[in-house]
């Protein structure tokens, strides 16, 4: 399998798809275990978000941040904890409104702040 990310800075812009639950498009996936015919595949954009902090998950080597989102309420995003302590200093009372990219750690999926990587990232597509 090719690496589907490129430098930007400190941050690894992943150019991949991202999965999605296949009846509900908002909704992403954080773990792919089943085949593709399972899931919705779309491209990585940006987005704005207004999300609010709910749970956190549990792997067998990971922790995942749940966040649902102010703006679409059945939406439900998925933070690594290396880009959850990254959004930190951006949180205010749980709540981080910002742009976002989708991103992928290992075989985990999830979205991330994209801080400096507004200029020229993915021809400027953002979706909302």
């Amino acid at each position: 399998m090719s690496d589907k990310t490129e430098n930007k800075g400190k941050y690894k812009i992943y150019s991949g798809n991202i999965p999605f639950e296949r009846d509900n498009h908002l909704q992403m996936v954080d773990y792919c275990a089943y085949k593709d015919e399972f899931y919705r595949w779309k491209e990585n954009h940006r987005f704005l978000d207004d999300i609010v902090y709910e749970n956190y998950l549990r792997g067998r080597s990971s922790v995942t941040f749940v966040f649902r989102s102010l703006t679409r309420p059945k939406t439900k995003y998925f933070m690594c904890f290396t880009d959850f302590h990254d959004a930190i200093p951006y949180m205010t009372n749980g709540n981080i409104s910002g742009e976002f990219v989708y991103c992928k750690r290992g075989s985990s999926y999830g979205i991330r702040l994209t801080f400096d990587q507004t200029e020229d990232f993915f021809s400027g597509r953002i979706e909302s």
